[in-house]
């Protein structure tokens, strides 16, 4: 029964710890073999991908209150979002494609740049 080998944890210097405090990541080269990094890819990808997806529901929030988000959640949970997702703006039913990406740049009306 043979045991892998356990590499022991860096000691990152003050300056590594305050930059991952700043901005909340910290590259340590060699703290991980390329192998155990692609495994770890698709987890990456779907935290990557919750996080976008709290964002754009927040947005949705602000602008068209938290009953939109709620349907619309519950439609894509429900799996009865079949290609367009309605939500009431201002009292009345909007009814429009479902987003082809969330990477989409574009965008139909309401304009609004922010930055």
């Amino acid at each position: 029964q043979a045991t892998a080998a356990v590499k022991p944890a860096p000691v990152l210097p003050a300056r590594s710890l305050l930059q991952f405090e700043r901005e909340g990541h910290v590259r340590v080269p060699g703290l991980l073999r390329t192998s155990e990094l692609r495994e770890l890819i698709p987890y990456i990808d779907d935290a990557c991908r919750a996080k976008q997806l709290e964002a754009h529901a927040q947005k949705v929030r602000v602008l068209c209150g938290a009953e939109a988000v709620d349907q619309a959640m519950n439609d894509v949970m429900m799996g009865s979002n079949k290609g367009k997702s309605a939500a009431r703006v201002n009292g009345h039913a909007s009814t429009a494609p479902a987003p082809r990406s969330t990477r989409s740049s574009g965008g139909s009306g309401g304009g609004g740049g922010g930055g």
